[in-house]
Formats: structure tokens, sequence, C-alpha cells
């Protein structure tokens, strides 16, 4: 059981990583502050700087929807439509995603609603439909 335990501390750091390199290799192109923030919201353990994120949120939209379109490209699939609505909630979501998309890797695919969502949250999702396929 403490194994479990531990495995269950120590994925989250070890797919970060994954997270961030997947990003650094499918788009490249995305300025080192909205990588940041994509790692600052997906990090566990911490809770997100909202005012900071969202300061920076306006600015980086556009890299991480042409990120969801490599992403989308690379595993065939369209990703849903990235609407901007309720950008707190949005980023608050990152991380109980994460540890679902890290239960049960099949939830990953499935786009959310076009009002749950927004750039970044989809950009993460489709970073573990990629994490989970090996389609790096």
């Amino acid at each position: 059981m403490k194994f479990i335990g531990l495995v269950a501390l120590l994925a989250p750091a070890v797919l970060a990583a994954d997270f961030i390199s997947i990003l650094q290799e499918k788009c490249s192109d995305m300025p080192p502050n909205c990588l940041e923030i994509a790692k600052d919201v997906h990090q566990t353990g911490k809770r997100p700087n909202i005012v900071k994120d969202m300061a920076g949120l306006g600015a980086c939209n556009p890299y991480y929807q042409k990120c969801i379109q490599r992403l989308s490209a690379s595993l065939e699939r369209r990703s849903a439509d990235a609407a901007q609505e309720n950008v707190v909630t949005c980023i608050l979501q990152i991380q109980p995603d994460h540890f679902l998309f890290m239960a049960n890797p099949a939830h990953a695919k499935i786009p959310f609603p076009a009002g749950q969502t927004c750039s970044l949250r989809d950009m993460h999702r489709l970073a573990h439909v990629v994490l989970s396929e090996g389609a790096r």
C-alpha cells in the first residue's frame, strides 16, 4: 500500500516533466512566459497563481491554440472549440483533470464541452492524450 502511495506522489512530477517536454517539442515557438504559465497551473501540490496566470493568458492564448492544433494534428484528431469563458474556473480545473487523466488516460480523449474549457486546459488534455498514446 505504501508503494502505491509513493507512486501516486511521484507520478505527477514525472508526468509534469513529460507534459512540458511535449510542449517544448511540439510547440517550440511558444514563448517562455506562456510555457511557464502552463507549467505552473499543471504542478500538483501548489495552488495556481490566478492573478498572475490570468494576466498572461490573453497574450498566450494564440500560442496555446496553435499548440492545440499541432497536438491535434499529431493525433489526427480535431480539438474541441476552446472557448475563453470563465477562465478562473478553467485554470482551477487543470490539476483535477491531471489526476483524472492519470487514473484513466481514456478520459483525456474526451473533449471538454465548449463552455467548460479554455486553450490552456484543452492543450493540457491533448498533451495527456499524446503521453498516453506515446505519439511523441
